[in-house]
C-alpha cells in the first residue's frame, strides 16, 4: 500500500522563521529526540514508530500528496519515550524566512521499511547534487573497512587507521561522532584524482565540520586534501597551536604556501562549527554561523591528492585530538543564509523546529454537529 494511505500517525513539524536569515531551497533539516512527538518512542505505547524508523515518512502538505526525502540515521523506542533517540535528516524544498514553514512526519504502519537508499525519497536524495561528501561519523571505526560511510551518492567512504576501537565512536553534538586521540588515529579517503567529485578543482566549494579540539601544541588537521611541501595546492581545515590555541583557517587554500588564519580564539573542550566558503571572489569563514574573516582566496588550486581526517594526508602527522562530527564538502559557495540556518538547526535543533499535535490522518477535520430536537416530530431525536 503505497504513502501515506495505511499510516496510522502524522504530526506538523514547524520551522521557526526567526532562525532562517533567508529563504533556502532543498534545505536538509535536522531532527532529533527533542523535536518530534514523544509517543513515536514510546514502544508499549499506543501508537510508536517502529524501531529503526523504517515507516517514518514526510511530506509538505497535511494529506500526504508531496513526499519528502529522508535519511533516518537513528531511530530508537523505548518503554520509556525519554530513552529514545533519532538522528534523522528531511530535504525540506522551500524553506521561507518571513513566515513559518511546515511540514508534516507520518509512522506508526507495521511491515514498512525505509526505501532503498537510491530510490525516489531515499537517504541520498536528500543531499542534492552539489554534496560531494557527508559524513555524520557516526559508523563504529573499529568495524569492516570502510567504516565511515558516506550519505551521498558519489561512495566517498572512508577507513580508519591506527588503534581505533569501538569505544571512539562517542556522543557528540548531532548523534554520535568519532574520538581521535591524537597519536596513530585517522580516516583515510583514498587516492581522489581529477575525475572524482571530492577533487573541487575549481572557483566554487563550502566545506564545514563540527569539532571538540581536546588538547594540543602542533598544527592538527581536521580535513586535509593537499600536496607535500612549500609550494603545497589543495585546500585543509586546521587548527593552529599559537595563542594559546587560537583557531586557524577553517578552511586553508594553500597555493605556494599562502593562506591566512582567523583572530577568533578557540578554547580547548568546546564545540565549535566550522565553515569555510570559496565563491570565486574570496574565501569567507564562519564560526557558530557567522562570519569570522574573508581570506581573500579566490579559487581552490589544482590538487590530486589523497584526502585524510584527522591528520596530514600524506604521513601520520599532525594529527587531531578531540572528537569530530558531521564533516560535509559541496562543489558551490552556499550562502550566508544557508550557513547561519545550518548552525541554527544542528546547535539547538528544539528551537528551530516546534512539533505540532499528533493526530490520526483524515481525522484532523473531524467535527461534531448537534442536532436540534426541539421539534418531538422529529423522527431523528
Amino acid at each position: 500500500m503505497a504513502f501515506p494511505a495505511g499510516w496510522g500517525r502524522k504530526c506538523k513539524l514547524t520551522i521557526q522563521n526567526g532562525k532562517v536569515p533567508g529563504a533556502l531551497s532543498n534545505f536538509p533539516v535536522l531532527l532529533d529526540l527533542t523535536t518530534l512527538p514523544s509517543e513515536m518512542f514510546d514502544a508499549d505505547g499506543s501508537n510508536p514508530a517502529l524501531s529503526g524508523g523504517g515507516d517514518i515518512r514526510f511530506s509538505s502538505d497535511s494529506d500526504g500528496n508531496t513526499q519528502l526525502s529522508c535519511e533516518v540515521v537513528t531511530f530508537t523506542i523505548d518503554n520509556d519515550p525519554a530513552n529514545g533517540a533519532a538522528e534523522i535528516h528531511v530535504k525540506v524544498l522551500s524553506v521561507a524566512s518571513g513566515t513559518d514553514t511546515d511540514f508534516y512526519i507520518w509512522y506508526n504502519k507495521s511491515g514498512e521499511s525505509q526505501p532503498a537508499i537510491d530510490a525516489a525519497y531515499g537517504a541520498e536524495s536528500v543531499w542534492d547534487s552539489n554534496y560531494m561528501m557527508v559524513q555524520h561519523m557516526n559508523e563504529d571505526p573499529s568495524g569492516g573497512s570502510p567504516q565511515m560511510i558516506d550519505s551521498t551518492s558519489n561512495n566517498c567512504d572512508g577507513t580508519s587507521e591506527g588503534t581505533m576501537t569501538s569505544g571512539d565512536l562517542i556522543d557528540a553534538q548531532i548523534g554520535k561522532g568519532i574520538d581521535f586521540d591524537g597519536d596513530d588515529d585517522v580516516v583515510r579517503l583514498g587516492s581522489i584524482d581529477s575525475s572524482h567529485a571530492l577533487s573541487l578543482n575549481g572557483s566554487a566549494a563550502t566545506i564545514s565540520c563540527i569539532m571538540n579540539q581536546s588538547s594540543g601544541d602542533a598544527y592538527q588537521r581536521i580535513i586535509d586534501k593537499s600536496t607535500a611541501g612549500s609550494g603545497a595546492n589543495g585546500y585543509i581545515i586546521t587548527t593552529n597551536p599559537t595563542g594559546a590555541g587560537a583557531l586557524e583557517r577553517s578552511v586553508g587554500i594553500f597555493v605556494a604556501g599562502s593562506g591566512d588564519y582567523t583572530t577568533t580564539a578557540y578554547t580547548f573542550g568546546t564545540t565549535a562549527y566550522i565553515t569555510g566558503v570559496i565563491d570565486g571572489v574570496s574565501s569567507k569563514i564562519y564560526i557558530a554561523g557567522s562570519l569570522v574573516k574573508d581570506l581573500g582566496l579566490s579559487a581552490i588550486p589544482s590538487a590530486t591528492a589523497n584526502m585524510a581526517i584527522a591528520s596530514w594526508n600524506h604521513s601520520t602527522a599532525r594529527e587531531f585530538k578531540g572528537f569530530l562530527d558531521e564533516i560535509r564538502i559541496s562543489d558551490i559557495a552556499r550562502s550566508a543564509d544557508w550557513v547561519g540556518a545550518e548552525y541554527n538547526n544542528h546547535s539547538d535543533p528544539a528551537t528551530f523546529i516546534i512539533e505540532g499535535a499528533p493526530a490520526s490522518p483524515g481525522g484532523d477535520d473531524l467535527s461534531i454537529s448537534v442536532h436540534d430536537c426541539s421539534d418531538t416530530n422529529d423522527l431523528m431525536c
